[in-house]
C-alpha cells in the first residue's frame, strides 16, 4: 500500500518499507504508514530526528497551520509537543520543513523552521507523530517502526 492523494477532505492511507544495511552486519527494517484528512499531510519524518516535513497537497489554496501542534510518541512514551508558530502557511504544492535545535537546520519561514524548544524529534523503534489542528482534531499521521535484526 502506499500513499495516494484525494480530493480534500478524504482520508490518505501508506505504507512503505525499506531495508538498510549497516556495517555488513546488522539490517534494520522501517515500516512507514501514513495518513491525512485534508490537504496537510505529514510526508517524512527524519529516522533520526532531525526534521519533519508538512506537505499541503492542494494545488491551489494555501493552509494556514498557525498554531497546530504536532504530538510525538516515542516507543509508546508521549515524548512532546510542539505548537507552530503564528503567521505559519503552507503554499499551494508547498512545504513546511521543521528542525529540531541541533539539526543545523536553517530558520526561513514559511519554508522551514526551526524548533527551538528541543536539540531534535527525537528517535526509537516506533516512532508516532501526529498533527492536530488548532481545535484539536487530528488531520495526520505518521508512524515508523525499525526493526533491527543480525546477520
Amino acid at each position: 500500500m502506499y500513499f495516494s492523494v484525494y480530493p480534500q477532505g478524504t482520508l490518505r492511507v501508506g505504507t512503505l518499507e525499506t531495508d538498510h544495511w549497516d556495517s555488513g552486519e546488522v539490517q534494520t527494517r522501517s515500516t512507514f504508514k501514513r495518513h491525512a484528512k485534508g490537504n496537510v499531510s505529514i510526508i517524512e519524518c527524519d529516522p533520526t530526528g532531525k526534521y519533519i516535513i508538512l506537505e499541503n497537497t492542494s494545488g491551489s489554496i494555501a493552509e494556514d497551520v498557525s498554531h497546530f501542534e504536532i504530538r510525538r510518541v516515542i516507543d509508546g512514551t508521549q515524548a512532546f509537543t510542539f505548537h507552530l508558530p503564528s503567521h505559519s502557511v503552507i503554499h499551494p504544492h508547498g512545504h513546511l520543513k521543521i528542525y529540531g535545535r541541533n539539526a543545523g537546520g536553517i530558520h526561513s519561514p514559511p519554508d522551514s523552521i526551526v524548533m527551538e524548544s528541543h536539540p531534535s524529534w527525537g528517535q526509537g523503534q516506533v516512532v508516532e507523530t501526529f498533527l492536530y489542528n488548532s481545535h484539536g482534531i487530528e488531520k495526520a499521521s505518521h508512524i515508523q517502526t525499525t526493526v533491527a535484526s543480525s546477520r
